[in-house]
């Protein structure tokens, strides 16, 4: 995910470590959420938010291409999105907003989450 300094090494420890056939669940947010999208359309920001911690987003296509260099093959992507308590009147009207937008759109989720195998 975006905390991880370097995925490439992450991920060929990973499938070092597993048998054939074995699953890895990767979960990490998702940059163009409506949200996101939003606030860059505004011209609020020109790139996502991120935490403090992270130091890069991912794409499915470039989280895939990455994780397949590794020996990793893509079986489901799911898109999430998040109920926070508390936060401003605006943050949760976004929120809203972009629960609406996943109906029209999976892919507008606040995070995703990719299962992958390995190969055989």
């Amino acid at each position: 995910d975006g905390h991880i300094s370097n995925p490439g090494h992450f991920l060929m420890n990973a499938r070092a470590n597993m048998k054939p056939g074995g699953r890895l669940i990767i979960s990490t947010p998702n940059a163009f959420s409506f949200t996101e999208l939003y606030k860059v359309v505004r011209g609020w920001t020109n790139s996502p938010k991120t935490h403090w911690q992270h130091v890069c987003y991912y794409t499915p296509s470039t989280l895939i291409g990455l994780a397949a260099r590794a020996g990793f093959t893509p079986l489901d992507v799911a898109y999430v999105n998040f109920n926070y308590v508390g936060g401003s009147r605006f943050e949760r009207v976004m929120l809203g907003i972009n629960r609406i937008a996943c109906r029209l759109g999976r892919h507008f989720g606040q995070g995703m989450v990719i299962v992958f195998k390995v190969d055989d």
